[in-house]
Order: C-alpha cells, then sequence, then structure tokens
C-alpha cells in the first residue's frame, strides 16, 4: 500500500514537472521570437517593440521556476558530493536523508514565502513602473507555481531516500537526489 502510494505520488509529481518544462520551454521560445522581432523591428523601421525587455525579464522568471523541479528530478542541479561520496552504506543514507530534509525545509519555506508574495501583489493590485503596467501577481505566480513543484520534487526524493533507510527495493529509487 505505502509503495503503491509513493508510486501514485511519485508518477503525479513527474507529470507535474514534465509540464513545468513544457512550459519552460515554450517561455524560451517566446523570449527568442520577441528578441529576433525586436531586433528586426529596432533595425528596419527605428522602433522598437516597448513590450519585449519587460515580458522577457517575466518570462525569464518563469524559465527559471518552471525548470527547477523538473532538473531536481533529472539530476541536474549542481551538487558537491565529496563527503556523501566517501561515505558508505548506513551512514551514507542517513546522511543524505538528512541533507535532503534539509533542503527539503529550506525549499518549503521559500516556497511559502513565495506564495505570500504572490498573494500581496494579487490583493494590492501591484502593478509595473512601465508603461504596460503589468499586474506584478504574473511573474509571481510563476515563481510560486515553480516552487511548489520543486518543493513535491525534493519531498518525492525525500520519501525515496526513506524508502531505501527502510529497504525499499533499488528500482524504486531515481539518481535525482538533493545533495551537499
Amino acid at each position: 500500500m505505502k509503495v503503491m502510494l509513493f508510486r501514485y505520488l511519485d508518477g503525479f509529481v513527474e507529470r507535474i514537472s514534465a509540464v513545468g518544462n513544457w512550459l519552460a520551454c515554450i517561455a524560451l521560445i517566446l523570449i527568442s521570437v520577441g528578441v529576433t522581432v525586436n531586433a528586426f523591428s529596432r533595425f528596419l523601421f527605428a522602433q522598437p517593440l516597448v513590450f519585449v525587455d519587460e515580458y522577457s525579464q517575466y518570462l525569464l522568471v518563469a524559465i527559471f521556476y518552471f525548470g527547477v523541479g523538473y532538473t531536481l528530478r533529472a539530476g541536474k542541479h549542481v551538487s558537491v558530493r565529496m563527503l556523501i561520496d566517501r561515505l558508505e552504506g548506513l551512514s551514507r543514507i542517513l546522511l543524505q536523508t538528512a541533507v535532503s530534509l534539509l533542503s527539503m525545509g529550506v525549499i518549503g519555506i521559500m516556497t511559502w514565502y513565495g506564495w505570500q508574495s504572490f498573494l500581496s501583489t494579487y490583493r494590492m493590485g501591484m502593478v509595473s513602473l512601465t508603461p504596460l503596467e503589468t499586474p506584478l501577481a504574473i511573474p509571481f505566480l510563476f515563481m510560486s507555481l515553480g516552487m511548489s513543484v520543486f518543493f513535491l520534487e525534493s519531498l518525492v526524493v525525500v520519501l525515496r531516500n526513506i524508502g531505501v533507510l527502510f529497504g525499499m527495493p533499488q528500482e524504486e529509487r531515481v539518481e535525482s537526489e538533493i545533495q551537499i
């Protein structure tokens, strides 16, 4: 039952991360198209597109935060493994689990404050100081959603590490771990 619940959670979070990854890719394409069109507009008509710079910045936020959970799942975060690599067996698993729990706690706090920032900017109706007056709740929503996925991915890592401590078969693990 516990393994089935974990598999369900893991599959659910994997699908959410994949959606985040696709959204990050779409944001990257939109930036590329916007900057290219802006360059041609500036060159051909001596008239830049006003919105491209501002929206490119918001899309960069989307790329980072929508991609951070997927990056953890893929095991591509920068990590320092010199201590963990020197340990073996139970001590290694215990350290990985402790670091994963600590990391999940920090990510959880950042997620909480991200949602608080989103709600605050949304309730106050804050807008950018540019002529477009873009609602600032939009980039804060990108950040909050991305951090939520990152938190869920870190939860999966913690549960996977705990599963290893309690004898979960190795094939249930993936290589993504939060490490020091």
